[in-house]
């Protein structure tokens, strides 16, 4: 019965804001009328973006904090299950409300620190995610309190990488690319980066099963959480010595 109220009112809220969308304002294509080359069609032309050093440096750190990315994505689910937490969905949800709180910080911080302090700081984020979830295995006592703070530090891991990333990308586009900015970025976040992060993470997950449960594990989850708490470690490193704050407009 839960399920199904909540199939209708993601259906309702859908068609809400298909309606909304037609109140927005028109936006023609400003090039329309003129001659349009095949890689302005495909957006080819934001690759001239990699020529800026420091872009190329974010967009190779935004695909390898990818890989690591997706193992909480992946796994956590089932971690949780083996754990066999009761309310689990609720739970998970805290991270939804850490999102809401620090998408309205991200501007403040965004404005006092710039781009690399903030991003290193989601960065830095999810490695201690990892950390806390590794130290949550075999820590009865603790293990919850470690999970629920892996949770609820979703608002800065997903705001200040993420978004604060896409807004660094439209800072470094003019208007004419910056639709085909947007959606190089994207192409990397959600299409190559989520291909190789939940490629890796399912064969590491295959590779860490127990062949006998202990402890009600099927998984060596210590070993598991290591390895994208010191991959996400790596690509700090890289982001902080390679990455150059851009010039304040």
């Amino acid at each position: 019965e839960t399920s199904a109220v909540q199939f209708y009112l993601a259906g309702a809220v859908s068609i809400v804001f298909g309606l909304f969308s037609f109140t927005l304002p028109h936006t023609p294509p400003k090039k329309t009328g003129q001659n349009v080359s095949i890689g302005e069609l495909l957006g080819l032309d934001a690759l001239a973006l990699m020529k800026k050093p420091s872009f190329a440096i974010f967009i190779v750190c935004m695909f390898l904090i990818c890989i690591p990315l997706y193992f909480y994505f992946v796994m956590l689910g089932i971690y949780l299950s083996e754990l066999k937490w009761e309310g689990m969905t609720a739970k998970m949800s805290l991270a939804q409300v850490s999102d809401v709180i620090f998408m309205f910080m991200l501007p403040i911080f965004l404005k006092r620190w710039g781009y690399k302090k903030t991003i290193f700081l989601g960065i830095v984020c999810w490695a201690v995610r990892y950390f806390l979830l590794g130290a949550s295995v075999g820590s009865p006592g603790m293990g919850t309190a470690f999970i629920i703070a892996a949770i609820l530090l979703h608002g800065v891991c997903y705001d200040f990488l993420f978004i604060a990333g896409q807004l660094y990308v439209d800072d470094e586009s003019d208007e004419r690319i910056r639709g085909a900015a947007q959606g190089f970025i994207a192409f990397i976040l959600w299409g190559v980066g989520a291909f190789v992060g939940t490629k890796l993470a399912g064969k590491v997950l295959a590779v860490h099963t127990l062949a006998t449960p202990t402890d009600g594990f099927a998984h060596d989850w210590k070993a598991i959480w290591n390895l994208p708490s010191w991959g996400a470690v790596a690509v700090l490193v890289i982001f902080l010595l390679a990455f150059r704050e851009p010039k304040k407009a």
